[in-house]
C-alpha cells in the first residue's frame, strides 16, 4: 500500500468533522464516518489520479469527494499529502 500523509491543517479539519459529527449524530457514526475518510485517503494513496484536478485552487491540487466532504491533496514524489478537508458547501478558494 502507498503512503498518505497529513498537513497539520487537515489533522485540524478531521478533529473538526469528527467532534461536530459526535456532538450531531453520536460517537458510532463519529467513528464510521472518520473510517471512512481514512480509508478515502488509503485509495488516494493507492490511486492518486482518481481525484480530479484542482488547479484553479492551488498548484498541483486534486480534489476527491467523500460523501459531504472534499479532500484536497498533492501527489508529492513518495505519498500523497491531504493538504485539507473540507464540507463541500465550504467557500474552499479563500481556505487554501
Amino acid at each position: 500500500m502507498a503512503e498518505y500523509r497529513l498537513s497539520a491543517a487537515a489533522e485540524a479539519d478531521i478533529e473538526a468533522i469528527y467532534t461536530y459529527t459526535y456532538q450531531t449524530f453520536g460517537g458510532r457514526q463519529a467513528e464510521i464516518y472518520v473510517s471512512g475518510l481514512k480509508q478515502s485517503f488509503e485509495r488516494l494513496a493507492d490511486l492518486p489520479r482518481i481525484g480530479r484536478s484542482a488547479e484553479d485552487l492551488g498548484s498541483g491540487l486534486f480534489r476527491f469527494r467523500y460523501q459531504s466532504h472534499i479532500i484536497f491533496y498533492t501527489i508529492e514524489s513518495d505519498y500523497v499529502l491531504i493538504q485539507r478537508v473540507f464540507h463541500g458547501r465550504m467557500d474552499f478558494a479563500s481556505r487554501l
